[in-house]
Parts: C-alpha cells; structure tokens; sequence
C-alpha cells in the first residue's frame, strides 16, 4: 500500500467563468493535480472546521479546489527537522520557510502576524545560520585571528 502523501479536500468554488458556485468532489483532486489517488487521504472542508480532526493531517500536503484552475502541487519541503514547510515570498521579495498548516496552504506571501517563520521553530536553526560575510572572508583570506 503506498504511503498518504496528500489530504484531498472536497470543496466549492465559484466559477470565474459563469459565477455559480461548485462542489468539487475530493475524490476529483487527484486527477487533477497528477498524483496517484493512493496516496490521497479525501475529507470534505466541513470535516477539517473541527480543530481535532485537521490535528492529524498537518504533515500532508493539502490539496483544495482551485478557482483559477491551475492546479498544480504546493510548493513545500521537509526539513532535517522533519517539519512540513512551505515557501513563500516577503514583501522585500526574499523566500522564507513557513511552518506549514492547512489554513495557509496555496498562500504565496508571507504574512508576520498570521504565519510563522519556520526558522522561529525549527530545533535545528543553528545549523542554518549564515555566517556575516567579513567572517567568511576572514577565514577564506587567512586574516582571521591567531
């Protein structure tokens, strides 16, 4: 049996084409994202209002109807960690590791007050530290101290 990689989340749109409102079926996302239905966990949005219910699917990478049509996979990793993130972009047009939940999924700006840098909670950010330049030119050049 294969592994669940996605949760699969019947929905409505409204149509940017004749404005009436659709149920997208979760049983329907998988064609059209290209993923295997295997690997699909299919919930209703109803299901995931219930806080206790959603607690279990934050490692999965959700996958919702799209107004827009475009569907295509959020753009996620895991970090060494283990954490599910997404990236997303600042205002200064930086990307940056967000700590990946359901209401956030398909964002693609980063939002201070309502998500959160994965570096302010990942127990390995010390490994991801980028040393100040005139460290690293200290120590490529040999004028570091003795």
């Amino acid at each position: 049996m294969s592994q669940k990689r996605y949760l699969c989340i019947s929905d409505y749109i409204i149509s940017p084409y004749d404005g009436e409102k659709h149920l997208i079926p979760a049983h329907n996302l998988p064609k059209l994202y290209r993923v295997h239905s295997d690997t699909c966990f299919f919930v209703t949005a109803v299901q995931l209002e219930d806080p206790g219910f959603a607690r279990g699917f934050e490692t999965l990478i959700w996958l919702r109807p799209q107004t827009d049509g475009k569907y295509k996979i959020p753009e996620h990793s895991i970090c060494k960690c283990g954490a599910t993130m997404l990236w997303l972009v600042t205002a200064a047009n930086k990307r940056i590791p967000v700590d990946c939940r359901y209401d956030i999924v398909g964002q693609k700006v980063f939002v201070p007050k309502i998500m959160t840098s994965h570096f302010a909670t990942c127990p390995l950010v010390k490994e991801f530290i980028r040393k100040k330049e005139t460290e690293i030119k200290e120590i490529r050049y040999g004028e570091g101290k003795s």
